[in-house]
């Protein structure tokens, strides 16, 4: 797999739903430690949503646009 399929996968599948929610699929990533992690994203405005959704897909994070924040998840 390289970036090019990555970005026509999304491009070819850019929705996907979340508790009975259509959401846009977006392509980011961000550099850390000289790595680059790709991030497949959706943007969810209410934060208790959003921790729930990132719970739900056993994320370890999410990060708060607005606030420029990471809030970590923890069980």
């Amino acid at each position: 797999m390289n970036l090019k399929s990555v970005i026509d996968y999304v491009e070819k599948n850019n929705t996907i739903i979340i508790f009975n929610e259509i959401y846009i699929l977006y392509l980011g990533g961000w550099f850390k430690d000289n790595k680059f992690y790709l991030d497949i994203s959706i943007v969810e405005n209410n934060k208790e949503k959003a921790i729930n959704i990132g719970k739900y897909c056993n994320q370890k994070a999410i990060y708060d646009i607005e606030n420029k924040i990471t809030i970590y998840l923890h069980e």
